[in-house]
């Protein structure tokens, strides 16, 4: 395993674009912080509430509106300064935009 992973299969690679959470008929405005192959990181408002049970569906704008489309399950919730809070996703499935996904994670060694 590779230095700087933390146990984690895939290093993560720093990006902030806006994105779109739907959950339970909710749509939620965030920015992504951090992506990797397997999960992704988003900055929420604190009115947002999530389970880790359901799985949400997120759509993340990559100079394209709604690029990529991802099916992916909260693992952690974590309140930062201020009202936002940073949700930590694994994800479940790629719907739209493989491509730009893997393009946007790939974090040269």
């Amino acid at each position: 395993m590779e230095e700087g992973l933390l146990g984690r299969l895939y290093p993560r690679r720093r990006h902030a674009a806006p994105c779109r959470l739907t959950w339970q008929e909710q749509q939620i405005l965030g920015t992504t912080i951090d992506v990797s192959y397997s999960g992704l990181a988003l900055s929420l408002s604190g009115e947002a509430e999530l389970s880790g049970e359901e799985e949400v569906l997120i759509q993340i704008s990559i100079h394209i509106p709604d690029a990529v489309t991802l099916r992916a399950h909260p693992v952690y919730i974590h309140h930062q300064q201020g009202e936002n809070k940073r949700v930590g996703f694994k994800l479940a499935s790629i719907e739209r935009g493989e491509e730009h996904w893997h393009t946007l994670c790939y974090a040269p060694h």
